[in-house]
């Protein structure tokens, strides 16, 4: 369990092969790892399906990088970092 100072939590399952497969939160939402990317639950409520190249933990902090390259970094003190996308769209 990943704990924040806010008092907030993030709990992280994994798979057979190390990767996340489901993320609950101290605030009732869960991410499941499903197909091609990641399903959000409140409570038994699907709230949407999102495509997510990675999502991995490393020394606490939760990485989510999206397809199109932005990233989204939840430090182990609770802080995100967001990194838009440095891909350009097409013409």
């Amino acid at each position: 369990m990943i704990k924040y100072p806010n008092g907030t939590s993030n709990s992280v399952e994994y798979d057979t092969e190390g990767k996340p497969s489901k993320i609950v939160n101290s605030e009732g939402y869960r991410w499941v790892r499903e197909g091609d990317g990641w399903t959000e639950y409140k409570g038994n409520v699907k709230r949407g399906h999102n495509s997510y190249d990675v999502v991995e933990t490393t020394g606490g902090d939760l990485v989510t990088t999206l397809k199109d390259g932005a990233r989204m970094v939840t430090r182990l003190n609770g802080v995100m970092d967001v990194t838009p996308s440095t891909r350009t769209k097409a013409k």
